[in-house]
Formats: structure tokens, sequence, C-alpha cells
């Protein structure tokens, strides 16, 4: 998907988000520190966002980054025995499947 598309889809998940939410534009930017153009212009995927506002709307949204960015969403794992098939005791891949979200493939 070339850049440009995949601005507008993550910024049609940001006003989605937003409206579920019952949050008007002036309300997430006050909380993100910029202006109401600002949230609008990212929803209309006009306008990169940085990591960090990123970070912001994921926590004002309560969604994970993954979502935002690539429309991934993401499941609780409680599954240990995952964990204990990596080698080495699971070293960096342990941790993340401990902890606590694992990538959801979308159907198709």
């Amino acid at each position: 998907m070339p850049h440009r598309a995949k601005q507008i889809a993550m910024g049609e998940r940001l006003r989605s988000l937003r409206i579920e939410m019952g949050l008007s534009q002036d309300t997430v930017a006050e909380q993100v520190r910029r202006t109401r153009q600002a949230v609008a212009q990212w929803e209309l995927g006009r306008v990169a966002i940085s990591a960090m506002q990123i970070g912001q709307l994921a926590a004002i949204y309560g969604s994970s980054t993954d979502f935002l960015i690539y429309g991934v969403k993401t499941v609780p794992v409680n599954d240990e025995s995952l964990c204990s098939r990596c080698p080495n005791g699971g070293g960096y891949i342990s941790r993340v499947l401990r902890g606590p979200l694992v990538e959801e493939r979308p159907a198709n």
C-alpha cells in the first residue's frame, strides 16, 4: 500500500475511534496539545503523525499503536507454553509474548 494510502487508512481509524468515544476534535487536540486543525489533518491523512503523538492517541482511544498504524488488532496471550518452546527460555520473544499483547491477523 503506498504511503499516502496508509496515512488515509490510519486517519480513518483515528476518526472512527474518536467518534466511537464521543470525543470532539477539539477535545482530542487539547489532550495531545495540538490544534483542532492538526487533528482534522491527521484524520484526513494529509499530515504525518509523530510516534509520540501516535502513542498519545492510542492511550486516549484505549487502542494499540499497531492498530492505529496498521489496522492490526492485538489480543492478550495467556498461553505460557508458547514461551516454553522458545530456545534459551525465549529471550525477547518470551518477553513479548508474556507482555501482554500478540498480533491477531484480520480475517480476509
